[in-house]
C-alpha cells in the first residue's frame, strides 16, 4: 500500500496554497529570459535592426533584462527547492527521492534542449545536486557564505588592479 503523504509531495500544490507573488515573479523572469533569447533566435541581423529605435530597444533589453532575468530565474530555482523541501518536511514526507527524480528528468530534458540551444537546463540539474548538499546548513552560515562568494570577484578585480597598476585603456578590448 502506498503512503498517502509520499503521494502528496509528487503532485502539484493546491491552488489556494500557492504563493501568487512568487508565481508572478517567476513569470516575469521567464518572460525576460524569452525576450533576451529572442535576440539569439535571429534578431541579431544588423542589416534589419540598425535604426535608432532598434538600438534603443536593444539597449533597454540589455539594461533591464539580460543578466537580471537569468539571475532571477536561478534564484527562483533555489527558492523553489527550499519551498518544496520545507513543505515536504512539514508533511513528514521523504523529500530527497522526489527531488532527485525531478533533477534526473530536468537533466534528460536538458539533454534534448542542448541539441538545439545549449545545455543550461543540464547545468540547473547539476547545480540542483549541489543544493542537496547544503540543505541542512543553517541559514546564517549560508548568508555569510553567499556574501563572501558575491564579493569574491569584485575583491579579486580590485586587488589585481592595485597590484598591476594603471593600464592603458586604449589597449582594452570593447565588448
Amino acid at each position: 500500500m502506498s503512503n498517502p503523504t509520499a503521494k502528496q509531495i509528487t503532485g502539484p500544490i493546491e491552488p489556494e496554497r500557492r504563493l501568487d507573488a512568487v508565481d508572478m515573479v517567476r513569470g516575469f523572469a521567464l518572460f525576460g529570459v524569452l525576450l533576451v533569447n529572442m535576440y539569439n533566435f535571429g534578431a541579431s541581423d544588423p542589416l534589419n535592426w540598425g535604426a535608432p529605435i532598434d538600438e534603443l530597444a536593444f539597449s533597454v533589453k540589455r539594461f533591464f533584462f539580460e543578466t537580471k532575468s537569468w539571475r532571477l530565474f536561478a534564484f527562483l530555482f533555489g527558492f523553489g527547492f527550499a519551498l518544496q523541501m520545507l513543505r515536504a518536511e512539514q508533511r513528514g514526507a521523504n523529500f530527497l527521492p522526489f527531488y532527485l527524480r525531478r533533477l534526473a528528468v530536468l537533466f534528460v530534458i536538458g539533454m534534448g534542449h542542448s541539441l538545439l540551444y545549449g545545455g543550461i537546463l543540464m547545468v540547473y540539474a547539476e547545480l540542483g545536486l549541489i543544493l542537496v548538499l547544503f540543505r541542512k546548513v543553517p541559514p546564517n552560515v549560508l548568508l555569510v557564505a553567499s556574501a563572501i562568494l558575491i564579493m569574491a570577484f569584485p575583491i579579486e578585480r580590485a586587488v589585481t588592479s592595485l597590484l598591476e597598476g594603471p593600464q592603458d585603456i586604449s589597449s582594452l578590448e570593447v565588448r
